[in-house]
């Protein structure tokens, strides 16, 4: 395929659009079943010890957020709008949401965490020490929410690149600020 062709493709593919909206989802709460301080088992209180009961679940807590960040043009060509935000579950887990997201279609597109800043920085560097796939982009348009793993230190990560895998081509970045 001459670079004609493949102009001609990707820009026919960028028409195309692959909407998605999911909700965020509810992110539990985990409630141990002996709260701290209490005996794990009926064996390892004495007679002596008062009953303990359990206390109430906590009420639903609300996921914080860490960091977010709004998509931009890389080019001409390539552009992204809309919001990218990490949550922290009052689990402990980790959430990338996407809303009022809109990216030019691609082939492959990926999600990607990036110790990088922005476009700017990124280049050729993108998959350089640090960086995390997300996996597949769901949809070029809509909310989307993708997991992060446990292992994954939010704190070395600065941006959400969209990323075509086959032609590592970057087509939109948004830089991640720290909330306060």
């Amino acid at each position: 395929m001459d670079i004609q062709a493949l102009e001609a493709a990707m820009s026919g593919m960028a028409k195309v659009e692959s909407p998605v909206n999911e909700d965020m989802p509810v992110m539990p709460v985990i409630v141990s079943a002996n709260p701290p301080g209490t005996p794990a088992t009926a064996e390892a209180s004495s007679a002596e010890s008062p009953t303990v009961t359990p206390a109430e679940p906590p009420a639903a807590a609300e996921p914080v957020v860490l960091k977010s960040g709004e998509f931009q043009d890389i080019d001409g060509f390539h552009k992204g709008t809309g919001g990218a935000t990490i949550y922290l579950g009052p689990d402990g887990s980790l959430l990338l949401r996407f809303e009022d997201f809109k990216v030019t279609n691609g082939p492959e597109l990926h999600v990607v965490l990036s110790p990088y800043g922005g476009p700017e920085e990124v280049g050729g560097r993108l998959m350089s020490a640090g960086w995390i796939d997300l996996g597949k982009l769901k949809g070029n348009i809509g909310n989307q929410n993708y997991v992060i793993r446990d292992d994954v230190d939010i704190g070395i990560h600065n941006s959400v690149t969209i990323w075509c895998k086959p032609f590592n081509v970057i087509f939109s970045v948004a830089v991640l600020e720290t909330e306060n």
